[in-house]
């Protein structure tokens, strides 16, 4: 076990000065042979990469000492005399298990349905009867949304070609300023 533990420190002090010290060190392209900064991970004149096998093998190490370590059996933690707790009575008092009672499940109770679309799932400004055409759509509400809409579409259309109006009415003295 102790040697487990020394190997482990060996190795991982193997790693840090491995990649503490040597990135400074230049580098020799095996392909064309010219010196590379030590940080470079491909060659900056011919561009070939250079082999990565040190930090794979590294890792190699690493992974076959990880799998040599074996799990240790701990011993049972116990932190009160009683496993159960008993807040009012005295701790690991036998209790006589009464049987249980059958529980008889309550009658349904009524609810009212639930909108399916709910004024807080909605956005804000939607107007209210297209909240009562969703929750309920009967006759009346679908035509009392189709009236509201309609004439919601025409005062657009009003205030639209008064725009239009007042608009070139504005432009008017530009254009005769112009001549």
């Amino acid at each position: 076990m102790v040697t487990m533990i020394i190997l482990l420190i060996l190795a991982s002090l193997a790693i840090v000065i491995g990649t503490t010290w040597r990135p400074q060190m230049p580098k020799r392209c095996p392909a064309c042979g010219s010196l590379c900064p030590g940080r470079a991970r491909k060659c900056i004149h011919c561009h070939t990469w250079f082999p990565g096998l040190r930090i794979a093998a590294m890792l190699l190490v690493l992974c076959g000492l990880g799998g040599m370590v074996q799990p240790v059996q701990a011993e049972s933690l116990q932190l009160l005399d009683c496993p159960a707790v008993h807040f009012f009575q005295d701790p690991c008092e036998e209790t006589e298990a009464a049987a249980p009672q059958p529980v008889v499940p309550p009658a349904p109770v009524s609810q009212p349905e639930e909108p399916l679309f709910p004024r807080e799932t909605l956005a804000p400004d939607t107007p209210p009867l297209m909240v009562k055409v969703f929750n309920d759509p009967s006759d009346a509400n679908i035509d009392a949304y189709l009236a509201w809409h309609e004439r919601k579409a025409e005062r657009l259309k009003l205030v639209q070609a008064k725009l239009k109006e007042r608009a070139l009415l504005r432009r008017q003295p530009l254009l005769e300023g112009t001549k």
